[in-house]
């Protein structure tokens, strides 16, 4: 019950599986048990995708910057702030983030995408590559 890493990694099974509320929950219990966890940034990483799942873009957003401002490298933050942002109506800026994405992996397509995540066949999944072909990631082949 105290361990802060298994709380916040059984809130993505529930983000993936479009069960946003309980997700946000158990992502927030494990931010509250480890404030200052050195692995911070995939702390917010995931409350930014959990957020997502409940509907909350603003605090998705919220979370997806700050764990960038940490570690701009972690394309999964990437992706979830792409979505945030296009949720948000800030076509321009999501548009940005995701030429930011291609410059980190140029071969990145949405298929791939939907190919290999494990949220592909959920909301969660399709509203993520819905925000990612909006915003011109390539979608690529079947």
């Amino acid at each position: 019950p105290n361990e802060a890493l298994s709380w916040l990694l059984s809130s993505v099974v529930y983000t993936f599986r479009d069960e946003g509320s309980e997700a946000v929950s158990r992502v927030e219990k494990a931010l509250r048990l480890s404030p200052l966890d050195p692995m911070l940034y995939f702390f917010e990483s995931l409350a930014g995708s959990a957020y997502l799942a409940a509907g909350d873009y603003d605090k998705a957003l919220d979370f997806s910057t700050r764990s960038l401002e940490r570690n701009d490298r972690h394309v999964s933050t990437l992706r979830a702030r792409i979505c945030a942002l296009h949720k948000l109506g800030r076509c321009e800026e999501a548009r940005e983030m995701a030429g930011v994405l291609m410059a980190r992996l140029p071969n990145f397509t949405v298929s791939s995408y939907l190919k290999s995540h494990p949220s592909a066949d959920f909301q969660f999944g399709q509203s993520i590559a819905g925000a990612l072909t909006a915003s011109g990631v390539p979608y690529g082949g079947k």
